[in-house]
């Protein structure tokens, strides 16, 4: 693996561990807290994940936050996205609209039953993504050299901590 494929795999892995980061912050379920802004950070959770993908591809993603748009780009780079990602697209709608104050009334439109639904449309999108870039970009090469460290050789099975 070349250093150029390297970055970009540990790239890919620091994008999936942020979405994942902002799917957590998202699932909190404590009394009073905006559940716009918690909807918008599943979305954010998903963008993120969704980039990541592209980024193992070696691609440059697209600078939009349209989650449907992303996913378009990386069926265009040859993912397949599978019906229960592609319904994770109507995580768009809080694009813009949690990450902004807003009125009481507007803080009050969405229901936990929204959020419920946002939270499984952008768990299916970490999940997906996930598992594609540990396809895309393994812990180690073909020569063992670990992605992570691409200047360390990888370990052998006996010296990997188990915990």
């Amino acid at each position: 693996m070349n250093q150029r494929r390297a970055l970009e795999a540990r790239t890919a892995r620091l994008w999936i561990d942020e979405a994942r980061d902002h799917l957590r912050i998202a699932g909190k379920h404590e009394p009073r807290l905006n559940l716009r802004l918690l909807c918008s950070e599943a979305h954010m959770g998903a963008e993120k994940a969704v980039k990541g993908v592209i980024i193992a591809h070696g691609e440059v993603f697209p600078y939009i936050h349209d989650i449907g748009t992303l996913l378009d780009r990386t069926e265009e780079i040859g993912e397949t996205v599978p019906d229960e990602v592609r319904k994770g697209e109507t995580l768009t709608l809080y694009c813009g609209d949690g990450r902004y104050p807003s009125t009481a009334d507007e803080r009050a439109t969405t229901t936990r039953t929204e959020h419920d639904e946002a939270m499984e449309n952008a768990a299916a999108i970490v999940g997906w993504a996930a598992r594609r870039v540990e396809a895309l970009v393994p812990e180690a090469d073909e020569a063992g050299t670990e992605v992570a460290h691409p200047q360390a050789p990888a370990k052998a099975d006996r010296e990997i901590d188990p915990t």
